[in-house]
């Protein structure tokens, strides 16, 4: 039903606000390093060295017009850069040749000495198996976690250290792989595919040339470039050698130009023909020095995965971050253009062709202004607006739903005020009020991202609801209205899958999104009073791609939806009936699994958990709970849209969350089984670079209790 998405990268970038880079912050840009081969073999702006005296680089390498090149292996040598870098980013593709049995290549870095095989200098390897480990070659010091460090004498080639890698990374033998090394100071990071797999600190920070070898196999290489990194005070680190983060932050207008336009959210298609108050999707950069993440929230109710891959492929076209690295959220209000199909909606196509270029711009904006920062987080309560909204209900009174898969029904959401049926909430609530501050290294806000978990609280479309609210009303209470470039203020919502602002319990209070909006956001600001920045903190991703089966419905099932579908005549679904059995008919012209990205951020010892479904309250708790970083905050509808996961206990009970429909199609036990991914994730991204401690604002190590 989600849809792909197509948008032109050179429209993106020529509609790109335009943020001025200050002078410090530009640097050389990247340098492609392979570009003419002379007919005796030499590449320009290299030179070369062979255990064969007689050989010429043209006997062992050569460039083919396609810009690949190979590397026959033999003799024994490398190719090295005319010029010495220390600070940089390298980014390549390699592979084996196809058919091939992957063999043996390096990448040395830093290399100082004379030439020899092999001489000083740290090696990125590309042995096959052992792609992403770090060799110090020669005596070259460097530094990581005891378990994977090694050191060895060997006659021949000197004190010898050796980097395991933290995981692999390479594709099967014959297709390309990305390469990444970043070089700043005394930390070198390797990246494959997009995937951290090694990090090594204490390194040498001396200039050398950068050299490719040839180790006896043939490989191929390909796309080779630079980027020289600068060491001022407005790169990441000081010429002292002190770290500091950069932020950079950006809210881009996503608002529909044209109206009417579908708006999803409801049990039937709504249309919105005017604009309350603007959408915008709001976006945040960081980076550590060798790390950057984007996490961005758009004021939607439900983004799919394909519109969001296809966004974040145009983000790192643009700014050269991994689309790996990126988190990107719906705020899921009730009140925006439909761009995934639920329920009785259908799809606003002509917004949603637009929206993943909005998105991207966005981001790359967020890119232009990053800056020397600081970041603190703290976490509040506001137990006002957030209340279980399922109950179980007395036996025979919960609605039912003869195309939902389920039969007596027990459980019941929003079963009005002090109804008598309704016997006890199913479940309890998170009311955190997490808040993640950053700002520049003077002490300017830039941003702040909020996370609650509640649902909504309403608003008449085109609307932000209360996300927009609390988003403009906690620049006023920082005190952050005016500044330039202007502060964002960022609303994600946490684990809301069966939580609202109803308190069915009592009778009705009066709320609207800028009451609510008003109590997160006084909550946000009490916790930001608390907060401690730190000047640097490491920043570490992990993603992973997780398949889950699908309740699909029977043969008899499907023939009855469509008995009835057929006296609609191809209308619009009018009541919850005709809803459910179009559900029930699209189902089962589906794949029988879905395909989740899961992903885990840590920023510092504090974690951010992204699931891409509606979650219950009590499954946000326990990953809270068991998470190794302290705090974790979980974002929910975050990197696609797959529906509600309720806890399996749930299922015999009935409801509306547990109806089968897209919105609610994966197995009983998705949601255990998300859990623990997602925790198996924050357990891995708290174990990298355990050995970096965030820096205070005084410069030394702090570690919060």
């Amino acid at each position: 039903m989600c849809r792909s998405y197509s948008a032109v990268l050179g429209l993106l970038l020529s509609l790109l606000p335009v943020v001025p880079l200050k002078a410090a912050e530009e640097d050389e840009g990247r340098v492609a390093l392979l570009s003419n081969q002379s007919d005796d073999g030499t590449l320009a702006g290299w030179k070369f060295f062979l255990e064969d005296p007689k050989a010429k680089p043209g006997d062992v390498w050569r460039l083919t017009a396609d810009g690949v090149l190979v590397c026959k292996g033999t003799p024994q040598g490398y190719i090295y850069t005319e010029k010495g870098y220390a600070d940089f980013v390298l980014t390549f593709e390699w592979r084996t040749p196809p058919g091939k049995t992957p063999g043996r290549g390096g990448v040395l870095v830093r290399m100082t000495g004379k030439h020899k095989i092999w001489p000083k200098c740290l090696e990125a390897q590309l042995n096959a198996g052992d792609e992403g480990d770090f060799w110090g070659l020669d005596g070259y010091p460097l530094s990581g976690p005891e378990p994977r460090l090694k050191t060895m004498q060997n006659e021949q080639l000197g004190k010898l250290t050796n980097l395991k890698r933290t995981a692999a990374a390479v594709k099967a033998p014959g297709e390309w792989n990305r390469y990444e090394i970043i070089a700043r100071g005394e930390s070198v990071t390797l990246r494959i595919n997009g995937r951290e797999v090694n990090r090594a600190t204490g390194c040498a920070a001396v200039s050398g040339p950068i050299c490719l070898t040839a180790e006896g196999d043939e490989i191929h290489f390909r796309r080779v470039g630079l980027r020289p990194l600068r060491t001022d005070a407005k790169e990441k680190a000081t010429a002292s050698g002190k770290k500091t983060i950069r932020a950079g932050a950006y809210a881009i207008d996503v608002t529909p130009q044209k109206l009417p336009v579908i708006v999803n959210g409801g049990m039937l298609e709504g249309q919105a023909t005017s604009v309350t108050d603007p959408l915008y999707c709001r976006s945040l950069v960081l980076d550590d020095g060798t790390t950057q993440i984007v996490i961005a929230v758009v004021d939607n109710c439900v983004l799919p995965r394909a519109l969001l891959d296809e966004a974040k492929a145009l983000a790192e076209k643009a700014t050269g971050i991994p689309a790996g690295h990126m988190l990107i959220s719906a705020t899921h209000c009730h009140s925006a253009p439909s761009v995934c199909g639920a329920l009785g909606s259908g799809v606003a196509e002509e917004y949603a062709k637009l929206l993943p270029g909005k998105i991207a711009q966005g981001i790359a904006a967020a890119h232009q202004r990053l800056t020397p920062a600081r970041i603190g987080w703290a976490v509040g309560k506001d137990p006002k607006n957030v209340f279980c909204r399922r109950f179980l209900m007395k036996p025979g009174t919960a609605d039912t739903n003869p195309f939902g898969g389920t039969k007596d029904d027990q459980a019941q959401m929003n079963p009005g005020y002090q109804n008598p049926n309704a016997l006890r909430r199913t479940g309890p609530v998170d009311d955190d009020v997490s808040v993640v501050s950053v700002q520049t290294s003077t002490g300017q806000p830039i941003a702040l991202l909020g996370n609650y978990s509640t649902h909504y609280a309403g608003a008449p479309p085109i609307s932000a609801d209360y996300f927009g609210v609390f988003c403009r009303r906690i620049a006023q209470l920082i005190g952050a209205e005016k500044v330039e470039p202007p502060f964002v203020g960022i609303m994600s919502n946490g684990t809301s899958g069966d939580a609202n602002c109803c308190d069915f319990v009592n009778p009705p209070r009066k709320f609207d999104r800028f009451t609510v909006g008003e109590d997160v956001a006084q909550a946000a600001f009490q916790a930001y009073k608390t907060i401690e920045h730190y000047d640097w903190v490491p920043l570490v991703v992990e993603q992973e791609l997780l398949t889950l089966p699908v309740r699909m419905p029977s043969p008899a099932e499907v023939a009855k939806a469509k008995q009835l579908l057929a006296g609609l005549a191809g209308e619009k679904p009018r009541n919850v009936p005709e809803v459910y059995a179009r559900e029930t008919a699209l189902l089962s012209e589906m794949p029988p699994t879905r395909e989740l990205k899961l992903q885990a951020i840590r920023i510092g010892p504090l974690g951010v958990a992204a699931i891409p479904n509606e979650v219950f309250g009590v499954t946000g708790l326990k990953i809270k709970q068991q998470s190794p970083l302290r705090p974790t905050i979980n974002i929910e509808l975050a990197n696609g849209y797959f529906g509600y996961i309720p806890p399996p206990d749930q299922f015999p009970l009935g409801g509306y969350t547990t109806w089968r429909a897209r919105s609610s199609c994966l197995e009983v036990q998705a949601e255990p089984k998300i859990a623990a991914a997602v925790l198996g994730l924050l357990g891995k991204v708290a174990q990298q670079r355990k050995d970096e401690q965030p820096i205070g604002l005084r410069g030394q190590s702090a570690v919060r209790r």
